[in-house]
């Protein structure tokens, strides 16, 4: 009985840990007592594994360990993406589902790569409203399209207007607020060049004139 639950908990590992990690087994060394995970590259400690690693690992423990295979459940993770590359944000819960395929989850998160990485799910959003208080709402006709880039996801469901660093945003308004008035002439435009240079965002040159003109024409 013992070696079926463990060799199934085994089989849900190699379902949950991604692909490219070549999980094979679990064993303990006779000569330490020390659990090691064996993979198609060698044997690791199980105290040696990532943060990533160790944390879908604990997942997939407790869920072997409280949901039975024979009932329906609903399993509730707050933040799932915690510790998890973004590589790993993508395929964890697909590869949850495929173990637990009697488990309906309830996922909290602020990744995109987990937003979009279920076809068919739910999408609600929590949010404050004017009174402070916290209000859900869920998103009926979003609709991801497979050549979005992750901002989008960012702005319409995560509710961040940007992706740029802090810095570069802070220098970036810093600089709009410099230009935003004026109708550049050529001596204005090489200046701004040199202003975003100086600061290292000229790679930003296109977005600070759009933000530019757009700003002249509320203006106007």
């Amino acid at each position: 009985m013992l070696k079926q639950e463990v060799d199934r908990f085994i089989k849900i590992l190699r379902q949950v840990l991604p692909m490219e990690i070549g999980f094979e087994n679990i064993i303990v060394d006779r000569e330490s007592g020390e659990i090691m995970f064996e993979t198609k590259t060698g044997s690791f400690l199980l105290d040696s594994l990532s943060g990533g690693m160790g944390a879908i690992i604990d997942i997939a423990w407790q869920m072997f360990v409280a949901v039975p295979m024979d009932r329906n459940y609903f399993v509730v993770i707050d933040e799932i993406e915690n510790h998890l590359h973004p590589s790993m944000q993508r395929e964890i819960l697909p590869n949850l589902c495929k173990a637990f395929p009697n488990v309906q989850f309830i996922i909290s998160t602020h990744s995109p790569e987990v937003v979009t990485s279920i076809e068919e799910s739910y999408i609600y959003i929590l949010s404050h409203n004017e009174d402070k208080k916290v209000t859900v709402q869920k998103i009926e006709d979003y609709q991801y399209d497979l050549t979005m880039p992750n901002e989008d996801v960012l702005y319409n469901v995560l509710g961040v207007s940007t992706n740029l660093p802090k810095w570069a945003e802070y220098k970036f308004a810093s600089i709009l607020n410099k230009y935003k008035n004026m109708e550049l002439s050529n001596e204005d435009f090489l200046e701004l060049q040199k202003d975003m240079k100086k600061e290292n965002i000229e790679s930003l040159l296109s977005d600070l004139v759009f933000s530019i003109n757009n700003e002249g024409e509320k203006n106007g």
